[in-house]
């Protein structure tokens, strides 16, 4: 990218923003191709693609405790409740840490709200939220992640990954 502070560009320089935070050691993610929506509103995007390959690729200096929660898929867009004023998503992750995931038939209410009980608890409530909404028409489905394996399907977490004390 071209950087002027002020005046003509043949005095400016050229740099990789990328490359720059790289070599400060931090990891990069690209999120490539993403294009805005006006008409909702909303990222329409292929965000999930760069995250499968940037998430299972092997990590210089990480912990492996590095998990992310996404709002939607591939070629889905996270929805939005205009009346709620928020994505029907970060409703649900609210919910689900707020307690809702800790209770049948989602937990165990032991007073832990843990990663097996949010995920499929955000998953159903964003996934009915929007096929109430758009009457069927579409279709959110959150993905979980996790840095140095990738895509983690609900079956495969982990039963110990303690987020939040009730």
């Amino acid at each position: 990218a071209k950087r002027a502070i002020d005046g003509n560009t043949a005095v400016s320089f050229t740099e990789d923003v990328l490359q720059r935070y790289e070599s400060y050691g931090w990891h990069v993610l690209d999120l490539g191709d993403v294009a805005w929506e006006p008409r909702l509103g909303v990222l329409g995007n292929v965000v999930p693609r760069v995250l499968d390959a940037d998430f299972a690729a092997p990590q210089r200096n990480a912990s492996y405790h590095s998990w992310v929660l996404g709002s939607h898929d591939l070629f889905q867009h996270s929805a939005v409740t205009t009346a709620g004023g928020r994505t029907y998503f970060s409703r649900a992750v609210e919910l689900a840490l707020a307690g809702s995931a800790d209770e049948q038939p989602w937990g165990d209410g032991d007073g832990l709200v843990e990663l097996h009980e949010v995920v499929p608890f955000v998953k159903a409530w964003t996934a009915e939220w929007v096929r109430q909404a758009s009457g069927g028409r579409a279709v959110q489905t959150p993905v979980l992640w996790k840095l140095g394996v990738g895509r983690i399907k609900t079956s495969d977490i982990p039963q110990d990954v303690t987020l939040i004390r009730l």
